[in-house]
């Protein structure tokens, strides 16, 4: 059922704690959609924050709560916006709830089956809705890669090219091998800390790149190559910065699809369920990359999470993002280009549904201002709709639709 706004009038003494108990009334519902997972959020989130101790960390964690506090007092002045924010915490949790229950829902064993029967599972996974199935076939994928590690087969080979991926549906291999390469990134990541010698960064950079080229068709690559970053800064995000150094050092080519995973686990940080944190995902970006090059991809990556959670609710990142922040967008290169290239990637893994085509096609309706509908135009429609006519087609005739996972300049 939609999350509808609190209604503004005489009857409502003190908005903002109504629009609080909303929040609090949503988040108690998403935290028992998820059931035994929320407590995973909450917790990696306490984490996090107790990693915060320095002094540059703690300004850090309240100048981002005054983001979202200043942030919260625009957003209740839209009925429109408070109902997006609502419905995006729970587009959130459905989310987790899906990545991480995909092995009970798609009715796989545990321990896991050796040899794993990808197709015997993959017809289940789109089986389920077209939303859902994106992050089955991922899901699926990561477990592909797991069931070879836990076999002990560290240096898998194989998986998804040569006579393995031949029968395959071409749909999903994108999120097939976005899906090996979380569990390639995992494995790899285990044990690291910041005390780590730069030659041990370097030696897992190496062997988790080697290992991904070993699994992969062609075309597909940075699907895999792109989760390090989704890993490292989802689970070890001080590690980021070494993870950097070593892959600079190791396979400059693996760092634009790094911190393009960087940008899309910004969005799923646990600090970031919070309500009135869409715009705080950006700003994060901004923050967290060291150069123009990784800020690009990082925006893209942001852009990524964001459009793909809430493709059936393309309400939210025109409430939230749009109509408050689209100016400050219109020259951000890699936000547009990520909300565009995601849509690519949703197509082309569910090219039956009209998911991507229908948030494009999204009317902002007639209490939006001219300028708000240009913004939208200019930062959504007009560039997704090259990326649906043009720029997919022709990166799927190429074979590199991995170029996808990362931010490059020629395609747009």
């Amino acid at each position: 059922m939609p999350l509808s706004a609190p209604s503004m009038n005489a009857e409502t003494p003190d908005l903002l704690t109504s629009v609080a108990r909303r929040w609090a009334a949503a988040s108690l519902r998403a935290a028992r959609r998820v059931g035994a997972a929320a407590s995973e959020v909450l917790s990696s989130g306490a984490r996090a924050l107790d990693q915060q101790t320095e002094p540059a960390g703690l300004r850090r964690v309240l100048t981002g709560a005054e983001r979202r506090t200043a942030e919260g007092t625009r957003i209740v002045t839209s009925p429109r916006a408070t109902s997006a924010a609502l419905v995006e915490i729970r587009n959130k949790a459905n989310v987790y709830f899906l990545v991480r229950s995909n092995q009970l829902l798609l009715g796989i064993p545990s321990p896991l089956p050796q040899p794993f029967p990808l197709d015997t599972y993959l017809p289940r996974a789109y089986e389920r809705n077209a939303y859902a199935a994106l992050w089955a076939v991922e899901g699926l994928g990561r477990l592909l890669g797991e069931s070879h590690l836990e076999a002990g087969n560290n240096a898998p080979a194989g998986l998804l090219c040569d006579d393995a991926g031949d029968t395959l549906p071409e749909e999903s291999l994108l999120m097939l091998h976005a899906g090996i390469g979380l569990a390639f990134a995992q494995r790899a990541l285990t044990g690291l800390t910041v005390n780590s010698p730069p030659s041990v960064f370097r030696e897992i950079v190496a062997s988790f790149a080697a290992m991904c080229r070993r699994n992969s068709r062609r075309g597909y690559l940075g699907a895999a190559l792109e989760s390090l970053g989704l890993v490292t800064r989802t689970f070890h995000g001080t590690l980021v910065p070494e993870v950097d150094r070593a892959i600079a050092n190791t396979d400059p080519d693996l760092r634009g699809y790094f911190w393009h995973g960087v940008g899309r686990a910004i969005y799923f940080l646990p600090l970031n369920f919070l309500p009135c944190s869409t715009w705080e995902t950006v700003v994060m970006c901004e923050r967290e990359g060291p150069d123009e090059f990784s800020r690009l991809n990082l925006f893209a990556g942001v852009a990524w999470g964001m459009v793909m959670v809430n493709i059936q609710n393309p309400v939210i990142p025109a409430e939230l993002i749009v109509k408050l922040h689209g100016a400050q967008l219109l020259h951000n290169r890699g936000f547009r280009y990520g909300a565009a290239t995601s849509l690519i990637m949703r197509q082309s893994t569910t090219p039956s549904a009209q998911l991507a085509q229908s948030f494009i096609d999204y009317d902002l309706g007639d209490r939006s201002s001219i300028d708000e509908r240009v913004l939208w135009g200019t930062l959504i429609r007009q560039p997704g709709t090259e990326a649906l006519t043009h720029i997919g087609p022709s990166l799927k005739a190429q074979g590199s639709l991995d170029r996808l996972f990362r931010y490059t300049d020629d395609l747009f």
